[in-house]
């Protein structure tokens, strides 16, 4: 899908750090960027963004966020942004998948699928999207590192020290507008929130801090 533009894009799934871009046409009109936090830094980010482009959160004709996986609460942050000013004005949202965009640009920088984009989710797990022959991306799963190797396809990872063998992932941030301008990774979301392909949590137990009998 196309966004209307400018589209103002934030992506808060990094572990550290904030990107913000207004995009328009195929191209950044103005990036803005912080080491800090989301918490810290999403709201000053887009802002200094919007000056940059010269127009106003008004002007922004629809908002893309990237809803992960990465940092929950970095996700969790912009799409809250990107919510209020939707709710405040009706303007149309979209959201594209970090891992997805990674796999586009590493195709597009030289490497061949088939291969699967691989980045550190929890509990010893990790964040899986496999591209098939043709470079179609698949679902988004969570595995265990023995089952991230049982898939056979060669791997492009975005975190160092996987007990893997990776291949080095392109940067994905600079390519998202062309890739937006051409009807690539977005997808409608009107109240987004952060994914979370798991489907197995940790649940607490007070078990450990009773006294023995």
């Amino acid at each position: 899908m196309k966004p209307a533009f400018p589209c103002l894009v934030l992506d808060g799934s990094a572990r550290e750090g904030v990107r913000v871009g207004v995009s328009v046409d195929g191209r950044w009109r103005s990036e803005a960027s912080s080491e800090k936090g989301p918490l810290e830094a999403a709201a000053d980010c887009a802002q200094s963004a919007l000056v940059s482009a010269g127009i106003s959160v008004d002007d922004v004709r629809s908002f893309a966020v990237c809803a992960g996986p990465g940092s929950i609460l970095g996700v969790r942050l912009t799409a809250m942004m990107v919510r209020t000013w939707t709710a405040l004005s009706d303007r149309p949202c979209f959201v594209w998948n970090a891992l997805e965009a990674v796999g586009l640009a590493t195709a597009r920088a030289g490497i061949s699928p088939p291969f699967a984009v691989v980045s550190e989710s929890r509990m010893k797990r990790w964040n899986v999207i496999p591209f098939s022959l043709d470079g179609v991306p698949g679902d988004c799963v969570e595995l265990e590192a023995a089952q991230v190797g049982a898939l056979g396809l060669p791997l492009v990872g975005l975190t160092e020290g996987a007990p893997f063998a990776t291949l080095k992932a392109a940067v994905a941030w600079p390519q998202l507008p062309a890739f937006f301008a051409q009807g690539l990774l977005l997808k409608a979301e009107a109240r987004p929130d952060a994914l979370n392909p798991a489907s197995e949590f940790a649940v607490w137990s007070g078990e450990r801090h009773r006294g023995s009998k």
